[in-house]
């Protein structure tokens, strides 16, 4: 809905403080005593857990990405600054690289699970559908890096065609 309603400051607060909670959840998964009765719900419920937290970090990046960059990110009710406009791009490849990481650790997560029983077709859907979110944060970063590249220098790049007069 913040986001919706172009409140990317405020999409971005609520996303970050969602990590924390996020990571720890993971932890705990990750940790958790689990019987051999209850492994493959345990292994089921660690997948999901890190597939909301791969999300929460792909809705940051998405979120920094339709934010205007020129601009200090603005809490819309306290007025405090939630990112500043130089450190929106660094954040956003940051939380694309975290996601990367992390989604890499749930395909050998399913892996294992399948290897024990098979996974749910919904489950299978849901990182394919998050896969692909983060295959399009990666091309509108790219694009954003060259973008702020050609601004910069604009005959950094050799492959950019000359006019012609």
């Amino acid at each position: 809905i913040l986001s919706y309603q172009q409140k990317h400051a405020d999409a971005i607060e609520s996303y970050l403080n969602a990590i924390p909670f996020r990571e720890e959840n993971v932890e705990q998964c990750k940790t958790s005593d689990t019987n051999a009765d209850a492994h493959s719900h345990s292994q089921s419920t660690s997948l999901k857990t890190c597939r909301l937290l791969v999300e929460t970090y792909v809705l940051v990046s998405e979120e920094l990405i339709m934010a205007p960059k020129d601009n200090d990110l603005i809490h819309s009710e306290t007025g405090v600054v939630i990112v500043k406009a130089d450190n929106i791009s660094n954040l956003a490849q940051t939380c694309y690289d975290q996601a990367k990481e992390k989604l890499q650790e749930i395909v050998f997560l399913m892996a294992r699970i399948e290897e024990e029983h098979s996974l749910t077709e919904l489950e299978k859907q849901d990182v394919c559908h998050l896969a692909t979110m983060l295959m399009q944060i990666g091309m509108n970063l790219a694009q954003r890096a060259e973008e702020e590249g050609s601004d910069a220098a604009p005959n950094a790049n050799p492959l950019r065609k000359k006019r012609r007069c």
